[in-house]
């Protein structure tokens, strides 16, 4: 920053002019304090807005890349997906980069994605992109509001993690428009209810190992492999009484 000299009853202001390589310092000389002080402030924002634009200048450089989105997301799903997702949400999430985050927005580059984009690319799931049918399921013209919420979730997590990276400076996600979605609440069988499906199921081809683990899960709420845990490691005996479990091995 510019700083004002006192020389006997006349002042100097000194400060730096040019830019980069090219700056040197200046004094100019026989001043009043008023002229001095109009001076400084002047050359104090002429180096301000060249420190802004050195700033802006070093951040862009920092901030280019080729890299794709495809590209990226492959490198996010193995250093972070592998750690922080389970089985079938690791999978669910596979398939929506498959069928329709790579084909539609995996070419665009990592550090050209903004929320403008974003907003575009929702809207053209929502209005043009076919669902990728599943077997046993009805068959959808578009895209619901819940599966681009599940898309934004992954995008957003994935972007989070860019910015962790520094590959991006911020999360274009985080104001994208994403559509409204309220989830709707399934209410859970009773104990009674499920002991009735059971019974239902025993008059038919299910085994008493199926029954066991059918009781088991529904009875600790663990996941699957963690079923398959307890009653594969030894013979198990499993007992329902009331709101009560009782296993033994």
């Amino acid at each position: 920053m510019a700083s004002i000299v006192s020389r006997g009853n006349k002042y100097a202001v000194v400060f730096r002019e040019g830019e980069g390589e090219a700056k040197r310092q200046v004094w100019k000389s026989g001043l009043s304090l008023s002229e001095a002080e109009t001076l400084k402030k002047s050359k104090d924002e002429i180096e301000k807005q060249q420190r802004e634009r050195e700033r802006k200048k070093k951040l862009k450089a920092a901030y280019v890349s080729d890299v794709t989105v495809e590209d990226f997301l492959a490198d996010f799903v193995k250093s972070y997906g592998i750690k922080h997702w389970g089985n079938s949400y690791y999978e669910s999430n596979l398939a929506l980069l498959d069928n329709y985050i790579n084909p539609y927005f995996g070419h665009n580059r990592l550090v050209e994605v903004d929320t403008k984009l974003i907003d575009d690319y929702y809207n053209f799931l929502l209005t043009e992109c076919e669902p990728v049918h599943i077997p046993g399921k009805p068959k959808r013209e578009h895209m619901t509001a819940s599966q681009v919420n599940d898309i934004h979730k992954v995008l957003r997590t994935a972007f989070n993690q860019a910015k962790r990276w520094k590959k991006i400076k911020e999360n274009p996600f985080v104001d994208a428009d994403v559509p409204e979605h309220k989830a709707k609440e399934r209410p859970a069988f009773s104990p009674e209810e499920f002991e009735r499906c059971l019974h239902i199921r025993t008059h038919q081809t299910t085994t008493n190992g199926m029954l066991s683990m059918w009781r088991f899960a529904s009875n600790t709420t663990v996941r699957q492999e963690e079923v398959k845990l307890g009653l594969y490691s030894g013979p198990t005996i499993i007992a329902t009484l009331k709101r009560f479990t009782f296993i033994r091995q």
